[in-house]
């Protein structure tokens, strides 16, 4: 499943809205001008304040319908990139030497993939976020949720253009913060049968990422799902990973020499 989704495995990350009619027009007169200022808010918030560096957890839980494995790591942003992230336990349990030796060695192979800076805004980028052809389609609650179909390319990565076509994005907005209009939920759903690559082919993807405006000013992730269902060299495989950011603290960060 990796070789058919590097990208999507890596990044990791049923919402049914209710449809608005003239309702629509009583929660904003500017639908647009709104999410302008929620993502632009959002790529502000989302990025690194060099005056604040978070510690929190990561529980990692990938499985299918035969087995689960939990994964907890430690991450600590005052720490240089190589020693930022620490696994804590596997299925409950504390790591053995074996594990934790194989977690590092998968971690140095991470760190020369992608700019260390990534380790501190998370799996995505609302850099290039476009919102040309973004439309207000309905209501959760308090939040209003947009369909975005060329913010996509966000969630998917260059890498996995072509697959831009199969999918849906949208987007779910708080408007009502005391700080300002942010993003709360990006979430990316198949809208039929794909073929990633020469082998394999997705019966039906979603990934779905919730994110909080923490106490520091930073936007962070709450939560990100991501399930498949494909089928590959006769064999129908269904998995999902979900990933749980939890016990967020702010520390000063630590003054440049």
């Amino acid at each position: 499943m990796k070789k058919l989704f590097p990208s999507l495995a890596a990044a990791t990350f049923a919402l049914l809205p209710t449809l608005l009619a003239a309702d629509i027009a009583l929660v904003t007169t500017a639908p647009d001008k709104l999410l302008q200022q929620a993502v632009a808010n959002s790529r502000d918030w989302f990025r690194s304040n060099p005056q604040i560096a978070l510690e929190y957890l990561q529980t990692i839980e990938i499985g299918d319908d035969d087995s689960l494995q939990q994964q907890v790591r430690h991450i600590d942003e005052r720490l240089p990139p190589e020693q930022r992230i620490t696994l804590v336990s596997i299925d409950r349990q504390p790591p053995d030497d074996t594990a934790i030796a194989k977690f590092n060695k998968q971690r140095q192979q991470d760190l020369k993939s992608v700019d260390s800076d990534d380790d501190r805004r998370g799996p995505i980028s609302l850099d290039g976020f476009d919102i040309s052809d973004a439309r207000l389609v309905g209501q959760r609650e308090q939040r209003l949720v947009y369909e975005v179909p060329n913010a996509v390319h966000v969630m998917i990565g260059a890498n996995n253009a072509g697959m831009a076509e199969h999918l849906r994005m949208k987007v779910e907005v708080d408007p009502d913060h005391i700080k300002g209009p942010y993003l709360t939920r990006l979430a990316v759903e198949s809208i039929e049968p794909f073929k990633p690559g020469l082998l394999g082919k997705v019966e039906h993807f979603r990934m779905q990422m919730d994110l909080t405006l923490h106490d520091s000013g930073r936007l962070v992730m709450d939560r990100m799902d991501v399930d498949v269902r494909a089928s590959a060299m006769f064999r129908n495989i269904e998995t999902r990973r979900r990933v749980r950011f939890s016990d967020y603290q702010a520390h000063p960060a630590a003054p440049a020499d």
